[in-house]
Order: C-alpha cells, then sequence, then structure tokens
C-alpha cells in the first residue's frame, strides 16, 4: 500500500514448491562375496539379509539420533495465545490530499483471519478500520494494546494505508490526517516509539506496516538493539525512504507465509523462520513489484519464529 497508482489486488495464492527426493545412499552399495569357512562349509548370513539388518539399525540410529533436532526446530518462540495485536487499516481519508483505495478484496482483513486461525484469541485482536482509525482513536488502541501485553508475551502491530515523509521524519496516516499539517495529524513513527518505550513490558515485538516509508519502523526495532528484555523485529512493504506499491503484495505475503503450505517454508519444517518471512517477502517485493525491501531485526530475535502446517489458505482465509 502506498501513494502509487494501480488496483489493489485480490489475494494470491502462495506458490508451494515441491523437493525432489535425495537418492538413498545406500543404493549403489554392492555385497561382498560371503566367506566360507574350511572347518564349516556352512554359509554365512545371506548378504541381503545382512545388507538389511546394517540399514535397519543405520536407519533407528538416524531417526533417534535426528529426534533432538527436530524437537529444537519445532519450538517456535512465538506463543500466540499470549499475542495482542493491533491492525489499522485506511482505505479512505476525510481530507483531499490523500487518495483513497479500493475496499474490495481488502486483505487486511485476511491478516486478522489468519492471525486468529494461527491461535490469537480473537479477543485479544483490535482492529480500526477507514472511519474508526482516527488520530485519537490509533493512540487510545496503541496504548490499550501495549499494556495488555503480559512479560513473556507478544505486541503485534500492522498498518496498511498512506505513510508520509516529511523532513526526514515518517508519519503513519489515520482517517482524520491533514497532509497540510502533518506533524499535528500524522501518527509518528517516533511517537510509537516513545509509547512503546514507556509503556511495553512484553518480551516480544512485531511491526508490520503496508505504506509508503514503512522501513522507518526499523528505527524503533534498531533502538531495542541494546535491551535484553525485548526481541524485536520489523517487515514492512518498503525502505524508510522509498513510496510504496498501491497493491496488496506485502500484505499478501505476511499472510502466505503465516499460512504455512511451504510459501516461505523454505526448508519444510514446519517452522517458519523469521529468516524466511523476511527473505519471502523480499522476494515477493521484489520481483512483483521491482521494489527492494529487508526488515530489520534485534540481535536477540529468534530464529523460530512460528510454528506453521498448512492453514489451508485457498480455501477462504
Amino acid at each position: 500500500m502506498g501513494l502509487g497508482r494501480g488496483g489493489i489486488s485480490e489475494p494470491q495464492s502462495p506458490t508451494l514448491h515441491g523437493t525432489q527426493g535425495t537418492p538413498c545412499p545406500w543404493a549403489k552399495m554392492i555385497p561382498g562375496t560371503p566367506r566360507r569357512s574350511a572347518a564349516s562349509p556352512t554359509p554365512t548370513e545371506p548378504p541381503l539379509n545382512r545388507t538389511a539388518r546394517f540399514l535397519t539399525l543405520a536407519l533407528g540410529a538416524v531417526l533417534v539420533a535426528g529426534e533432538p533436532i527436530a524437537a529444537a526446530r519445532t519450538r517456535p518462540t512465538w506463543d500466540p495465545a499470549t499475542t495482542h495485536a493491533l491492525l489499522i487499516g485506511v482505505l479512505a481519508w476525510k481530507h483531499p490530499g490523500l487518495g483513497s483505495f479500493p475496499t474490495a478484496g481488502r486483505v487486511d482483513r485476511i491478516l486478522e483471519k489468519t492471525l486468529v486461525a494461527r491461535g490469537v484469541p480473537v479477543e485479544h485482536v483490535t482492529f480500526l478500520e477507514d472511519t474508526h482509525a482516527t488520530l485519537a482513536a490509533c493512540r487510545a488502541a496503541l496504548d490499550a494494546t501495549v499494556k495488555a501485553v503480559p512479560p513473556d508475551g507478544t505486541l503485534l502491530v500492522y498498518y496498511a494505508g498512506h505513510g508520509l515523509r516529511e523532513q526526514a521524519t515518517t508519519y503513519l496516516a489515520p482517517y482524520d490526517t491533514d497532509t497540510k499539517d502533518t506533524a499535528a495529524t500524522g501518527l509518528g513513527v517516533a511517537e510509537i516509539g516513545t509509547t512503546l518505550h514507556a509503556s511495553f513490558k512484553g518480551a516480544k515485538l512485531i511491526l508490520l506496516a503496508d505504506c509508503c516509508h514503512s522501513g522507518a519502523l526499523g528505527e524503533i526495532v534498531r533502538s531495542y538493539d541494546s535491551d535484553p528484555r525485548v526481541s524485536a523485529a520489523s517487515f514492512t512493504s518498503s525502505e524508510a525512504a522509498s513510496t510504496s506499491t498501491g497493491r496488496w503484495t506485502f500484505t499478501e505475503s505476511v499472510v502466505a507465509a503465516l499460512s504455512g503450505g511451504g510459501a516461505a517454508d523454505t526448508d519444510r519444517d514446519d517452522v517458519l523462520d523469521a529468516g524466511e518471512l523476511d527473505d519471502f517477502v523480499h522476494r515477493e517485493m521484489r520481483y512483483r513489484e521491482s521494489q527492494w525491501v529487508r526488515g530489520a531485526r534485534t540481535p536477540s530475535f529468534p530464529k523460530d519464529l512460528a510454528h506453521a502446517p498448512d492453514l489451508s489458505y485457498h480455501q477462504g482465509l
């Protein structure tokens, strides 16, 4: 989403990439010739039996040895049950100067459904849509959501709409933003950071934005680099100094990644890595929109982000 023109596309089904099987390393094993004892002409165990027994023991050893690794890979550090989410989607504005977007096929509501399907309690999700997303309402909802997160919980904040940048300062545009006085009517990224540092007591922070200049959210993430208490990450549709597409490509990418099915889970372990999400968004924005973008993460942000088996994204989410 951004200042660029163009209709908002319908959510597209993620491409599922299959993996080609690796040949068994024992496929070309040639059993040795059985030896016979001069004292006892009885043949030793048949070669095929010996090979089968060896393979069984070897496979068992691999499975046993692999159990701790598999268990570690399936321990996601994001707990949806302790997550509180604020989603703001603004596609039309009160004052002239900000172009509107079509409301048909909006994907921000699909993201809301996806989070709930992933396990975020519906009562933990606040969605401010269009006329309800005034600056006062956004500030109040942000303050309330930030304070609701428990000490071990996660805060997720998402915005879709227009992003504005004036004198190296970035603002998200609530419904009543007036471009004649953006500093007074926009929701500044710096203000969001101030609210978080004043009131956020949780453990994990995830910031998402589908708008121009959304990469500025990385400034908030970097402000937590030396904070041992908070692990933070941002995933956005554009860099801080760049505009963004007028389509839903970024939000579609996040929905597809959280919906599982192999869209972003490149190693097929049913765990969505933070790096996999960042890489997937990067590829989608680069090849579908010709936009270069990378997210930001604190050094402490966990590698394994979410347990992500297939949510049947094709079936109505």
